[in-house]
């Protein structure tokens, strides 16, 4: 991604942009946690960083491999698929470490975190978590949408 990377603070009823942080490296898979308070996305194709959005420098990483991501409804885990975007892959649960504060000219560390596969270990072409808690799935070579309680 050429450029400035930077995260940026918009607000539609005044008009305004606010810039909050500059990324060091970006990959892909930015994604808002439910709150509005965290924010993960890939520095390069096998870490994802999550960093708080109210201190900025509390900030983890884990080495999980690139895939599709989305946040659970309490935001202590990241539902993730792993496979790219339009493949089909199983899904695991990724238990989110506490954020560390951390120094501008300290390295960050990187955590190998466990992979807790849900639904048997099937895999799915696509997902969902709705905002009232279900798991929303798509099967490979199908068009139905199936809906599950949302695994623990």
């Amino acid at each position: 991604m050429p450029g400035r990377r930077a995260y940026n603070a918009w607000s539609c009823s005044r008009k305004t942009n606010r810039e909050l942080a500059t990324l060091d490296s970006y990959e892909g898979g930015i994604i808002v946690s439910p709150s509005a308070k965290k924010v993960a996305y890939f520095i390069d194709k096998e870490v994802l960083e999550v960093r708080d959005l109210v201190d900025l420098g509390k900030v983890a990483r884990l080495r999980i491999g690139m895939g599709t991501f989305q946040w659970s409804p309490d935001e202590t885990r990241i539902l993730l698929k792993r496979a790219p975007e339009k493949k089909s892959g199983e899904l695991v649960w990724i238990d989110i470490p506490p954020l560390a504060k951390s120094a501008k000219d300290q390295e960050i560390p990187v955590t190998q975190p466990a992979f807790l596969p849900i639904l048997h270990g099937l895999t799915f072409r696509d997902f969902a978590i709705t905002p009232d808690g279900k798991l929303a799935v798509i099967a490979p070579g199908k068009r139905n949408l199936l809906l599950f309680p949302l695994p623990r």
